[in-house]
């Protein structure tokens, strides 16, 4: 094996950490770090990608794929990481977020319970399916109205939260299956989910695993094959930003020396 010397993680230091970009960085390491431990770790990779081209980033995309007839690889699934410090960053601006988010919470249990009454009382709204456990229920067909005023009612303060933040962005983009949304330890609970994004919670103590508090639902618009592709393109160009940076190479001069502070060599 060649002895390339690979580049290698430096801790940031006291006040790197401290700032904004210090805490960026934290959360996006570790949502990558938890990215790469699941039990499909995803095939590829970057951080700042621009997602579609109208200036919609994520602080991580990921793509996962799989073989064709042919035997070339083609990405399957296409998933974003959204990264936000606080409550405020979740929501949109100039809107009272918490009162808002609490009304949201109480109505998503009580949607929740009247599922729950719509399944015991309306047994024929049941798709059938091989395995009992991963039965659907077409709640859009209840007789219950109290059930469908709720749903609207949903729909209308999710709006208000979400309408024209990064999260509802990319979750329209038409690039991703799903979409999460990672913040510290204690900003979020399990019920103020952002739309259908999933919830990471990043741990203060970084000996913890980062947790799952809430798995994403299906993007409102699944990517065609086209679009994954164009998401892979995305996460290489952004990824080879980062390779140069590492390597010290600039876009345009070449090699950057370090004897000079980085300037151009003539």
């Amino acid at each position: 094996m060649s002895k390339i010397p690979y580049l290698r993680y430096r801790k940031p230091t006291a006040r790197q950490a401290a700032s904004r970009n210090g805490q960026v960085f934290a959360l996006r390491r570790r949502a990558l770090a938890w990215l790469c431990a699941l039990p499909e770790p995803p095939d590829g990779f970057a951080c700042d990608v621009l997602v579609n081209g109208h200036g919609n980033r994520a602080d991580i995309a990921a793509f996962w794929s799989r073989r064709d007839r042919d035997g070339l690889l083609q990405p399957v699934r296409c998933a974003a990481v959204i990264c936000a410090l606080t409550r405020q960053e979740c929501w949109a601006a100039g809107i009272n977020g918490d009162s808002l988010m609490l009304e949201l919470r109480d109505l998503r249990q009580k949607i929740s319970r009247m599922e729950a009454d719509i399944r015991r009382q309306e047994p024929q709204l049941k798709e059938v399916t091989l395995f009992e456990e991963y039965a659907d229920w077409d709640y859009a067909r209840s007789a219950n109205a109290g059930y469908h005023e709720a749903v609207r009612h949903r729909h209308v303060l999710e709006g208000k939260l979400f309408n024209g933040t990064r999260s509802d962005r990319l979750l329209a983009s038409g690039a991703l299956d799903e979409v999460y949304v990672a913040v510290p330890e204690g900003t979020l609970l399990a019920g103020e989910g952002i739309g259908a994004c999933g919830l990471l919670e990043i741990p203060l103590d970084a000996g913890e695993p980062v947790r799952l508090l809430r798995a994403p639902g299906p993007c409102p618009s699944s990517p065609s094959p086209a679009r994954r592709m164009q998401l892979v393109q995305a996460v290489a160009a952004a990824a080879a930003g980062y390779v140069r940076a590492g390597h010290g190479i600039t876009k345009k001069t070449g090699v950057q020396s370090r004897k000079n502070g980085g300037k151009r060599k003539k």
